[in-house]
């Protein structure tokens, strides 16, 4: 049997401490590293919604979170073939005053990527698929129209055929607030 006295056992003891507290330096300083944070990936989309165009639902909604829902709204004059879907992230509760948190800023005016519009389309104004930031939340938004066709020209264009697919994933960091 092999035997160490206390002077031999207090140097073992303290080498296996220092030990610990190295692999506990080095584990910590990897977690903490820029690169490490950096190196962290999104996480898989998840779908929200995916409808024909012909689909005629007002409305659809799904929370990403417990602060935030993500709605889709289709924008049609008097039940004709829709001219688009409006999209937007807003926190809750939602009112039709509601910030979109896609916009990335509040005075925006004109054609933003979060709305699919025929109009868009006709004129590639946008493309078909787009990756939008939900500002100051770790959140994107993927606005996809597939095989999407359009009839009519300039303020007539409607879609006439294809499917719109609108997913969503939480990122490792929140995005920049809006401006």
């Amino acid at each position: 049997m092999f035997v160490l006295n206390d002077v031999e056992r207090a140097a073992c003891d303290s080498a296996i401490v220092a030990r610990r507290v190295r692999r506990a330096v080095v584990g910590m300083s990897i977690l903490l590293a820029p690169d490490a944070i950096g190196a962290q990936k999104p996480r898989p989309f998840v779908s929200a919604f995916q409808f024909d165009v012909s689909d005629t639902t007002a409305l659809r909604e799904v929370a990403l979170d417990r602060r935030l829902v993500l709605r889709v709204r289709r924008e049609a004059e008097a039940r004709g073939p829709a001219m688009g879907w409006s999209v937007a992230v807003s926190r809750r509760p939602t009112t039709p005053e509601s910030s979109n948190l896609l916009y990335h800023s509040r005075t925006l005016h004109g054609a933003y990527p979060s709305d699919l519009f025929a109009w868009h389309l006709r004129t590639h104004w946008f493309p078909d698929l787009r990756t939008l930031p939900v500002y100051g939340y770790p959140f994107e938004v993927e606005i996809r129209c597939d095989r999407c066709t359009v009839s009519g020209d300039s303020s007539e264009a409607r879609f006439s055929s294809g499917t719109v697919r609108v997913r969503w994933r939480s990122l490792p960091r929140a995005n920049p607030p809006p401006l």
